[in-house]
């Protein structure tokens, strides 16, 4: 079934219109509101009644001050990235406590990871990222990813070169 939603489906806060909804509103919404601590009257008008069951809001806010506040913090224990080729990565974290830390580097395995030198394990965060278990202080973090199964498969390239090349000079023979 295919729905044209036109302008029948809309959004109000505190009355004025902000926003129409159609059917490639699939997604997040943004919708500004400039009233700083003051309640707001929000209203989903859904007048075509096959919307209505597509349609299961979920509102969240959001305080861009605390965001920045948040980010700034953030940045005070962030990574200085010194080398970033393919499949290495080299940087600098100084922490002032001992910390779990997130790194934006797709979790994988495969990495080696060196902290100060020495070889540590790492952790998966969000299903997504790479975690680390740092100490506090100066932290020299070197990564190198090397995909799983490479080694053996370079090696097993290899023999199967050398024994074309030896069946070859057998028929050659």
């Amino acid at each position: 079934e295919i729905i044209n939603f036109e302008h029948e489906n809309q959004i109000y806060v505190d009355e004025i219109r902000m926003d129409t909804l159609h059917s490639f509103n699939k997604g997040i919404m943004f919708i500004r509101n400039e009233k700083i601590n003051q309640d707001s009257i929000l209203k989903l008008e859904m007048n075509d009644e096959r919307y209505r069951k597509y349609v299961d809001p979920l509102i969240y806010t959001f305080n861009y001050d605390n965001f920045k506040i948040i980010m700034e913090k953030l940045k005070e224990n962030q990574m200085d990235v010194s080398y970033f080729e393919d499949n290495k990565i080299k940087g600098d974290i100084n922490l002032h406590s001992a910390s779990n830390v997130m790194l934006s580097v797709p979790y994988e395995k495969g990495w080696v990871i060196k902290v100060n030198g020495k070889k540590v394990d790492y952790d998966v965060a969000y299903d997504t990222f790479i975690l680390l278990n740092l100490d506090k202080g100066a932290n020299h973090i070197e990564m190198t990813f090397i995909p799983p199964g490479a080694i053996i498969g370079g090696v097993l390239s290899i023999l199967t070169f050398i024994l074309l090349l030896y069946i070859r000079r057998k028929q050659n023979a």
